[in-house]
């Protein structure tokens, strides 16, 4: 049976491709908090979750651009990289 998380992420997933059509993919605090109550996840704990993500993204970054291949494109990286640094902005 799935954890509540992996149910979670799946209903984001899904919610995330029914806006994909009108070219926002992007994600707000309020998304993740209304998901969570629709399926009866605790509002408080997703609340900590989106807390660790800011707490943890910008160091995720910094230590995946370090182990990435050398022959890695660099503005690939860099355009994935600064994307997720400019949604974190917005959490």
């Amino acid at each position: 049976m799935k954890s509540r998380r992996e149910i979670l992420k799946a209903i984001m997933m899904i919610r995330a491709g029914k806006r994909s059509g009108n070219g926002d993919s992007r994600y707000y605090p309020r998304h993740f908090l209304d998901t969570a109550k629709k399926i009866g996840f605790d509002v408080v704990q997703m609340e900590k979750i989106i807390s660790k993500i800011k707490a943890n993204c910008e160091q995720l970054i910094n230590e995946t651009r370090v182990k990435l291949a050398d022959n890695f494109s660099e503005k690939i990286s860099e355009s994935l990289f600064s994307g997720m640094l400019k949604q974190l902005k917005k959490l």
